[in-house]
């Protein structure tokens, strides 16, 4: 039996796409069902809403941030560049 299977894949890469996150820790987070990965890597805390929201509509999936993560600070990014990384630029005015 595979150890992910193609929901959890594409659930990875929807996460990796509003992220710009490794696909790994992408995999990492929606396997664990934990927003946890995500804030270690300091997402901001209105991304991974982003992620739990698109996630849940997208897939039915329920990602929780436990009480210990903490998330990085609320900021606005740009869209990831091709095959870049999100640009996070700060806490938005």
């Amino acid at each position: 039996m595979p150890r992910h299977n193609s929901t959890e894949k594409r659930a990875a890469r929807l996460v990796q796409e509003i992220t710009g996150e490794p696909y790994t820790v992408c995999l990492n987070a929606v396997r664990a069902r934990s927003l946890a990965p995500l804030a270690a890597r300091g997402v901001p805390r209105n991304v991974l809403d982003e992620v739990e929201d698109e996630l849940e509509d997208a897939y039915g999936l329920i990602l929780d941030l436990p009480a210990g993560a903490a998330p990085g600070p609320v900021a606005f990014r740009e869209p990831p560049v091709a095959g870049g990384r999100a640009v996070v630029r700060g806490e938005e005015p």
